[in-house]
Order: C-alpha cells, then structure tokens, then sequence
C-alpha cells in the first residue's frame, strides 16, 4: 500500500487502519488478525470484569507480536479494572464517554498511549490539552453509541482542534475509498468497525452478522430504545422488530427501561445462562439463544458495503487495495 501516515510511524504499523474495541465482539481472534494484516486491532472492556479483559490481552498477545489495544467506556468501567488493563500491559488505552485527562499519565507510565473519543471539535481541543497521543473523530455515520455530525463534516474540524496531534476518522468508512477521503481531510487513519463486526472472527452471532450483510445504508437508524444497562444515549443499529415497535406506539411513551422486563433471549455462561432483556444495551453474540435478531445490530450505514462475511485480513487488504486504486484514480484525474 502506498498510503502510509506519520500514524503508522507512531504506532510501528504499516496501514493506517485500526479495528474498533467494539466490546468483547471485538474478540482476540479478530483483534490479532487486524494487527498481523498489518494494521492495529483492539478489543473492549465493555463492562466485563477485569479478569475476562485480561484474559482476552493475553489471548491477543498468544495470536501476533504486534500492538493492540483495549477501548474502554469510563462511564461505565471503575477504576480499578482500568488500572487491571494497564497492569498487564497494552500498546493503547482508547477512552471515550468521559474524561480522559486522570488515564493519561497513568497510561503513559504503563507504556500505553492513549486514543479518545470525540464528537466535536471542542471534545478535541479538551483532549489534546489532556495530553492525549491521538484523537478519534466519531461521527453519526458510527455504528453503536453514537455523535451528532455527520462524520466527513466533523473530521476536519477535529483535524483543526487537534493542533497536529494524530486524528483517526470513525464512522461511515468500510473501504478504500473512504480511507483515502478521511486521509484528504486530514486524517491520519481510520477506526472500522461495521465492516469488521461481519467478519469471521468476530465473536458477534451470525444472525447479526448477516443482517449487516443483507442492509442497505438507509436500514442504519438513530435511536435512543436500547438503553438498559446503559440510558441516555443515541445509538445506530439496523432497523429491527424492537425499534418498529417503539416507533409505533403511541405518545405518551413508557421509556423501555420502566416498562416490565420482557425476556427475549439466554446468553450461555459459564455456570449459569444470563436473560437477556428487549430493550438491552449489548448485541447479540455468538451462541446467544432466542430471539436475537430483536436485539441491538449496532452498524452504521458503512453496511451498505458489506457484501459478504470474510476473514479480518481480508477486509483489511482490500481496503488497502481499494485505497491504491483510489489514490491512483485521484492522480490520473490531477494530470489532466
């Protein structure tokens, strides 16, 4: 691939190309695979325990030498599991949905650089005086919880914030061609996550999988329903039962979390089986039993071009394929 940024010098990779932490989803198998394709791949804390996190760092260190990384919701994790992660050692502390600034000498001490998440440009300029090493640009285009500004549109604002400090584009991308886009707004990289929930190594069930597979880009809604364990948020999932339902009703509206608990589905445990509610925050995972495709298909409008289910590094090098053919496109048309 031609396309390499001061990104890839800073993280000692070869693409500019990051996988999402998208909770335990983002599973060692497909965080690995990410990093040996060349780019850094990274998984998430969620609200897991810090046992299971550190189990899955060790799982991704058995699988590549490269670095990873570990996304964290400092809303909802306590400190004392972040400070498990930075204990056992990781390449990138990715924070968002709070404030960075206590993380980032704790991280750097640890030898983890830190990524935050921002919606706006004020987010930005709030993080680099943080000290942190790289900012991540999340727009509505994003899969999951999501911001307000259309991601092509916040890039470059945030690219301004930053001052110089690296800034990575998520939200909306899923080929070469908008690596190639979010790098001439002055982007250093960019975080995929749609694209990579459909892959092979995702722990994400297959039902959901394939949906995101079969959607259009107008089959991405913003919604606020899937909110237990985690309210007051907008979200992008794919149009399922659950949100035609809420849509609808009529007003007045019994918010989801203070309606009587509807089980909808069982998530095997070890142990035990966990009853998974409607209206809950997390997807559906590999070996989750019942009514799945009812849950939250977290994915942005990126699905439209997701074909088909591959391997991690297969998507990951046809984005880079993409991204050369794109560059040349652009250098034929400037030579006219």
């Amino acid at each position: 691939m031609g396309l390499r940024t001061p990104f890839c010098e800073l993280m000692g990779i070869h693409l500019p190309i990051v996988g999402a932490g998208a909770g335990s989803i983002a599973s060692a198998d497909l965080a690995a695979a990410v990093t040996n394709a060349g780019g850094l791949g990274m998984t998430g804390a969620a609200g897991d325990p810090a046992d299971a996190i550190v189990a899955r760092i060790r799982a991704i260190r058995g699988l590549t030498n490269g670095p990873t990384g570990v996304n964290v919701i400092l809303q909802i994790l306590p400190p004392e599991t972040i400070e498990a992660i930075l204990a056992e050692g990781v390449d990138v502390l990715a924070t968002g949905f709070g404030d960075p600034e206590p993380w980032v000498a704790p991280a750097h001490a640890a030898g983890a650089k830190v990524f935050h998440r921002c919606e706006t440009a004020a987010e930005a300029e709030a993080a680099v005086r943080a000290g942190v090493d790289v900012v991540i640009a999340q727009g509505s285009d994003s899969g999951g919880h999501t911001g307000t500004v259309p991601t092509f549109a916040l890039v470059p604002q945030v690219v301004d914030a930053a001052g110089g400090v690296p800034v990575l584009a998520a939200g909306g991308i899923a080929d070469g061609r908008g690596l190639v886009a979010a790098i001439a707004l002055g982007a250093d990289g960019v975080l995929l996550g749609t694209c990579l929930v459909a892959s092979q190594e995702s722990g994400a069930h297959p039902a959901y999988k394939r949906r995101i597979v079969e959607a259009r880009a107008e089959d991405s809604v913003v919604t606020d329903v899937f909110e237990i364990g985690w309210p007051g948020l907008p979200e992008r999932a794919l149009r399922n039962a659950t949100i035609d339902a809420w849509e609808s009703e009529q007003e007045p509206r019994t918010r989801p979390s203070e309606r009587p608990v509807e089980i909808i589905g069982t998530r095997p445990l070890p142990g035990h089986d966990l009853e998974i509610p409607r209206w809950w925050v997390d997807t559906p995972h590999a070996g989750d039993l019942g009514a799945v495709e009812d849950m939250a298909l977290y994915a942005g409008p990126a699905a439209g071009l997701v074909r088909e289910v591959l391997p991690a590094a297969e998507i990951v090098r046809r984005i880079a394929a993409e991204a050369d053919e794109a560059l040349e496109r652009m250098r034929v048309h400037a030579s006219r």
